[in-house]
């Protein structure tokens, strides 16, 4: 079976939804369940070697990239030497498309919210549903986006043979809010990989502190910076928590993905100088050390289809504490603390409850590396899989 994949995500920043798009990818190829990719719009150094030596790329590749962006810097005009890299990009893309319709293809894979129509139209689609934030008031949408998204989803939607969803709770909300059939979703979930495990670090945790230059005791929170991500409100918290004597500094781990001014001014704002440390992504080997390291998880987000490094954080052994809204809840499940995501006081409580019950981190230690079992990318491979039969039939 082909299957032509859109690997815009693939060149996203942040880690949600390009750590679902690679690590399905990655299972598709490594357990060879007869799926054929090709992979339309990305780049190949973002895909894993297992899925290089699998799929076929059907757009550009990292290399003219890579030489285009030194064009740009050159030009004088950048709009212009913009305008003319996107013109040259989209007659990439369409070759790219070309190639796909001569391949044969049986599904294409939509793994961008809504794909160019270019991708999608003409073939067996099957949708890929995170969540329906913009049809929800949150902070930091961007106007064209959401009109984008507003105008052309459900249209997309409706067009599609299948939708995969990543949580029951996004499965309901597509139901709910859109009409949707249930008849014609189905839930694959996200999980973590076997490297996401709790570590024996065996008194090196000043050394790996030094290494990866982490304060000595720290809470932290994983995800792009974004509005929706709550992380103003969380930097607020971190400021309560110092006052009232919680001697223990705030990491942010990921990239600045949009509107994150506020979140840069509160971290500057005096009590949090010094105290709140914004880190771009950490490599995946070392990402698992700062889980490890840290005192607890913290997830306050407005709204989360799904929440993988809430989940990565239970795999490492380290207590959560996360948001009531979207699907935390169902990811957690018992294994974590919920807390109100526009509760300051609440979320302030939860974090100094857990900080001096060692007995109670230790509880969530368990019921976390317990609960991080119930996900496995090869069953959510097997179930996609199946999905791609049944459209393809």
């Amino acid at each position: 079976m082909r299957i032509l994949v859109d690997g815009q995500p693939l060149l996203w920043p942040g880690v949600g939804i390009r750590r679902y798009a690679t690590s399905l990818m990655h299972s598709l190829c490594e357990m060879d369940l007869g799926e054929r990719l090709l992979i339309a719009d990305a780049a190949s150094k973002l895909l894993r070697p297992s899925v290089r030596r699998s799929a076929t790329l059907t757009a550009f590749d990292t290399r003219l990239v890579r030489r285009t962006a030194g064009w740009l810097r050159r030009k004088p005009d950048r709009k212009l030497a913009r305008r003319i890299w996107k013109r040259r990009r989209e007659r990439l893309f369409r070759a790219s498309i070309d190639q796909a319709r001569r391949s044969r293809v049986d599904v294409f894979w939509g793994l961008a919210p809504v794909p160019r129509d270019a991708l999608w139209q003409g073939f067996p689609t099957v949708a890929t549903v995170y969540d329906l934030h913009y049809r929800r008031d949150l902070p930091g949408l961007v106007a064209h986006a959401l009109a984008r998204q507003t105008e052309h989803h459900p249209q997309y939607l409706a067009s599609a043979r299948h939708i995969v969803v990543i949580s029951e709770w996004t499965r309901r909300d597509v139901i709910q809010e859109l009409g949707v059939d249930p008849q014609k979703i189905s839930v694959v979930p996200p999980a973590v990989g076997s490297h996401f495990r709790a570590l024996e670090l065996g008194g090196r945790e000043e050394a790996l502190r030094r290494r990866l230059r982490l304060p000595r005791r720290f809470l932290l929170h994983v995800g792009s910076l974004q509005p929706r991500k709550n992380l103003a409100r969380l930097i607020r918290v971190h400021r309560r928590l110092l006052r009232e004597g919680c001697d223990l500094d705030l990491v942010l781990c990921g990239q600045d993905s949009w509107l994150a001014n506020e979140i840069f001014e509160e971290a500057e704002a005096p009590g949090s100088r010094g105290r709140v440390h914004v880190r771009t992504e950490f490599e995946d080997e070392d990402l698992v050390l700062v889980y490890n390291l840290a005192e607890l998880f913290v997830m306050p987000s407005l709204l989360e289809g799904f929440g993988i490094p809430a989940l990565e954080a239970m795999a490492c052994g380290t207590p959560v504490v996360a948001s009531t809204a979207g699907a935390l809840p169902e990811v957690v499940n018992g294994a974590g603390v919920l807390v109100d995501p526009e509760d300051e006081a609440a979320l302030a409580q939860a974090i100094a409850m857990l900080l001096a019950s060692p007995e109670r981190r230790s509880e969530l230690r368990t019921r976390g590396l317990e609960r991080a079992t119930h996900y496995s990318w090869r069953d959510s491979a097997r179930k996609l899989a199946r999905v791609f039969d049944s459209c393809a039939a």
